[in-house]
C-alpha cells in the first residue's frame, strides 16, 4: 500500500509534468532567420518575423514559456485567456474574457485576432498556442448572429450534457474563426500550432474548436446534435436559421 504522503508526491509530480513550462521547454530556437522545432517531423522554417497567438485557459503560461525561449525574436504577440489567468508578458497584448460562456470581451478578443491575422504576410511565421477554453474565450460571430444568441446556445449545450466534441461541432458552425477558418485567415504565413489537449483522444479538430485544422463536421452534424438533445426549438431563431 502506498502511503498518503507518497500519493500526494506522485500527484504533484504528475501535475508538474504537464505544466506549459514543462511541455514547451526547449521546443523552439532561432538561428539565421530559421525557426527550429524540437520535433523530427517538422523541418526548420524560414521566417523573418515570428508572431505568437495564444488562446485558452493556459494561454498566458504557454506564451510565457515561448517568450522565455524566443525573447526579442517575437515581433508581436496576442494572448486571449480566462479572467484571472493573465501573466506579466513583455511581447504580448493580453485580453481576458468569459468562460465557459462568452461575453463582450470574447467579442473583442475575436476582433483582435482578426486584426492580428490580417497583419501577417508570407514572410512571417505564426505560432498558435491552444489550450482548453478557447472555444468560449473567443466569440467570433457571423453577421446574422448576436452575442446573446451565442450565449444562450452555449448555455443550453452546457446544461444538456452534450460531450465536448458535440458542443464544439455546434460552436464551429456558428463561428467565423473556428473549424480551420483562422488558418485560412492567416494565409499565406506559415502557421505552427502547439496544443495542450483537454479532449478525449486528443482530436486536434476538437481542441479549441479546431481553429487551425480542417473540419470534417458539417452543418447537418450541428443540426443533428441540437435535435438529439431536444434543443432545436430552444435555440434562438437566428441560430436555427443559420444552421
Amino acid at each position: 500500500m502506498i502511503e498518503t504522503g507518497n500519493l500526494i508526491l506522485l500527484l504533484n509530480q504528475a501535475i508538474a509534468s504537464v505544466q506549459p513550462s514543462e511541455l514547451l521547454k526547449n521546443k523552439l530556437h532561432c538561428s539565421n532567420d530559421m525557426l527550429y522545432i524540437d520535433n523530427p517531423l517538422i523541418k526548420p522554417v524560414l521566417c523573418k518575423n515570428i508572431y505568437v497567438l495564444a488562446i485558452g485557459k493556459a494561454a498566458a503560461a504557454m506564451a510565457l514559456s515561448v517568450e522565455e525561449q524566443l525573447g526579442n525574436m517575437i515581433a508581436a504577440g496576442l494572448v486571449v485567456t480566462k479572467y484571472g489567468h493573465a501573466l506579466s508578458l513583455r511581447h504580448f497584448t493580453v485580453i481576458e474574457s468569459g468562460h465557459p460562456v462568452p461575453d463582450e470581451q470574447s467579442v473583442r478578443a475575436a476582433e483582435a485576432i482578426i486584426q492580428f491575422a490580417k497583419s501577417v504576410t508570407d514572410n512571417d511565421c505564426v505560432l498558435v498556442l491552444l489550450s482548453g477554453g478557447a472555444s468560449a474565450l473567443v466569440a467570433d460571430l457571423p453577421n446574422n448572429i448576436s452575442l446573446s444568441d451565442v450565449q444562450k446556445t452555449f448555455q443550453l449545450l452546457l446544461n444538456c450534457g452534450a460531450a465536448i466534441h458535440e458542443m464544439n461541432t455546434v460552436r464551429k458552425h456558428i463561428s467565423t474563426l473556428k473549424g480551420g477558418n483562422l488558418a485560412k485567415l492567416l494565409m499565406p504565413a506559415t502557421v505552427l500550432t502547439f496544443a495542450i489537449s483537454d479532449v478525449l483522444n486528443d482530436d486536434p479538430s476538437v481542441i479549441g474548436s479546431g481553429l487551425t485544422v480542417p473540419d470534417a463536421t458539417t452543418y447537418a452534424d450541428a443540426w443533428g446534435i441540437l435535435q438529439r438533445y431536444h434543443l432545436l426549438y430552444k435555440v434562438p431563431s437566428d441560430i436555427y436559421e443559420h444552421l
